[in-house]
């Protein structure tokens, strides 16, 4: 076989090979956002299941809170609501499998920490209007669906999904606690999110994508560099938001306005 050849060869296996890792990509995220019983989400499909219910009020607020949550598997949605006397709200559909390897699920809260850590679970969480949210969340296999808008009022963000994707929208309602950063991390699977800044905030995106590319669709913010945006008044705005995303084995599609 010629030198030639032999490149022509490499280079097709190799494109293959990605067009596989993609496709498999979009199948499982078909998976977990595919249904709409759970908001965008269907999540894994159990067969029986028991559901458990965890609300938290507060009648003094604390000013901000930290919220933790852990999940080897599930799905997770995430919105806000006009409740400032509301802290969380979790709703969870569990498999009775789960329930009866590792006990039924328990949320904690202590010194302004929400903290979820559990094996397997749809949650779907609703969180007030009356304080600041930092969150972290990592999924080990599971997709997240988060709405930042109407009622929000967020802190720093860190979204980790090892194997599923992240789908989130940020309103031009929300509202943003200083200088903000979000940081969204999908090993298998996409990233997608939709982002609507009021003309107040600057913004800056930044995306990298081992495979499925960055696809950006704007008209007003300004291409910095491949795969970096930034409104026009980023450093000069008061308040700003600064997001990262990457993605391993695919790809991520933004929005931003």
């Amino acid at each position: 076989m010629s030198e030639n050849n032999y490149e022509r060869n490499n280079t097709m296996v190799a494109c293959i090979i990605a067009v596989l890792i993609i496709g498999a990509v979009g199948t499982g995220l078909t998976v977990w956002f595919g249904g709409n019983s759970w908001g965008g989400f269907s999540g894994p499909r159990w067969n029986a299941t028991t559901d458990f219910s965890f609300e938290e009020t507060e009648s003094s607020m604390p000013d901000s809170v930290t919220l933790n949550l852990n999940l080897s598997a599930g799905a997770v949605n995430i919105e806000f609501i006009d409740d400032p006397d509301l802290l969380y709200r979790f709703d969870l559909e569990v498999p009775n499998e789960t329930v009866s390897e590792h006990g039924e699920p328990s949320v904690g809260y202590g010194s302004s920490i929400i903290t979820f850590d559990y094996a397997a679970a749809r949650a779907n969480l609703t969180l007030g209007s009356g304080t600041i949210y930092t969150m972290s969340i990592n999924l080990d296999a599971g997709g997240v669906e988060l709405t930042i808008g109407d009622n929000a009022h967020i802190g720093d963000l860190d979204v980790t999904a090892q194997a599923g994707g992240i789908d989130l929208t940020v309103t031009d309602s929300a509202s943003f606690d200083s200088d903000v950063e979000f940081n969204l991390q999908a090993s298998a699977g996409g990233v997608a999110m939709s982002i609507d800044l009021p003309s107040t905030i600057g913004g800056s995106f930044t995306g990298t994508a081992s495979f499925g590319g960055v696809d950006v669709t704007t008209s007003t913010w300004i291409e910095i560099s491949s795969g970096h945006y930034e409104t026009s008044n980023y450093d000069s705005a008061s308040q700003t938001l600064t997001i990262t995303a990457s993605a391993e084995f695919g790809g991520i599609q933004a929005t931003l306005s």
